[in-house]
């Protein structure tokens, strides 16, 4: 539920009456405003949907200001949907990466995520990045944790 009292949810689309041939796979993210009869709407815009393909949207976190979406594929990718644009930023596209969790919102616009990836010198790692400032931008916050630790998270 959104502060708005609207609710945000993931489904497969799907207009009545429909016969089994009609019924999408791709699933999409919906918002129903309760104030209203037929208030449910979508949230990606159609053109960005080819951009998700092999994301589960079944998975996806809420940042605290209720402005973005974390969106994951098994793989690895990470992107994030701007709530009021529409905009799908692709944040983390890494080859033979394995999202090792769901990324975590930290405040408004830090996101946090653990991947494990067998194609760069740092194996295992938990990333912090600001949507406030540029992509590249990203913190690696266990860099000096003990391996322990680190292994602990798998």
């Amino acid at each position: 539920c959104l502060a708005d009292g609207k609710i945000l949810f993931s489904s497969l689309e799907a207009n009545l009456p429909l016969v089994a041939q009609d019924l999408s796979d791709q699933m999409q993210l919906f918002v129903l405003d309760t104030k209203l009869t037929s208030g449910v709407n979508h949230v990606i815009l159609r053109s960005n949907m080819d951009k998700l393909a092999g994301y589960d949207l079944n998975f996806f976190e809420l940042s605290g200001n209720e402005q973005f979406v974390s969106l994951v594929t098994h793989d690895g990718q990470v992107s994030v949907l701007d709530l009021r644009t529409g905009v799908v930023t692709e944040i983390q596209s890494e080859p033979g990466s394995d999202i090792r969790s769901l990324p975590a919102w930290r405040g408004d616009t830090e996101l946090c995520y653990y991947t494990q990836s067998e194609e760069t010198n740092i194996n295992k790692r938990v990333t912090l990045l600001d949507l406030n400032g540029p992509l590249d931008n990203k913190r690696y916050l266990s860099t000096n944790w003990p391996e322990e630790v680190i292994n602990s998270l798998e």
